[in-house]
C-alpha cells in the first residue's frame, strides 16, 4: 500500500487514481516520465531496471508503503510534510545507480516550509565546468 498525495489514505501501490478522493496517483507537475536513458556511465552497458517511485515500508503506519520523499519535515508539532519523490534507474550490469527526483511542483512547496528546503539560483554557464 501507498499514502495517496491528495487524501493521505491507503491505496494500492499499483492503481493510477485514488478510491477514496479520486485524485492521481501519477505525477501531475509535468515531470518526466524518465529522462533519456543513455549506456550506463560507468560501465557502458545499456539494460536498466527503472524504479518509479522508490518506496519505502511505513513502519509506523500499519506496514504501508510510502514513497521515499525527496524533503520532508514536521510542520507544526506532529504533522509530517514532504514535497518530490525519487526514480532510481539501475543498471544491471554494474549495479551503478543515478537517482531522478519527480513531482518537483510538490518539492518547491516545501521552499520556506522545512528548514533545510532552499531555492539556489545558478550562476551563467561557463565553459569550464
Amino acid at each position: 500500500m501507498l499514502n495517496c498525495p491528495t487524501c493521505s489514505k491507503a491505496v494500492n501501490i499499483y492503481a493510477k487514481v485514488c478510491v477514496h478522493c479520486g485524485g492521481s496517483l501519477a505525477p501531475a507537475d509535468g515531470s518526466p516520465a524518465s529522462p533519456t536513458l543513455e549506456p550506463c556511465s560507468k560501465c557502458q552497458h545499456g539494460q536498466f531496471v527503472v524504479v518509479s517511485p522508490f518506496y519505502l515500508p511505513d513502519i509506523q503506519n500499519n506496514g504501508s508503503i510510502t514513497a521515499l520523499p525527496v524533503a520532508s519535515g514536521l510542520e507544526g508539532r506532529w504533522q509530517v510534510l514532504s514535497g518530490g519523490s525519487f526514480r532510481a534507474h539501475v543498471c544491471l550490469t554494474c549495479g551503478y545507480t543515478e537517482w531522478y527526483a519527480q513531482e518537483l511542483k510538490a518539492l518547491a512547496a516545501t521552499v520556506g516550509k522545512i528548514p533545510n528546503v532552499t531555492i539556489v539560483e545558478a550562476k551563467a554557464a561557463t565553459p569550464y565546468r
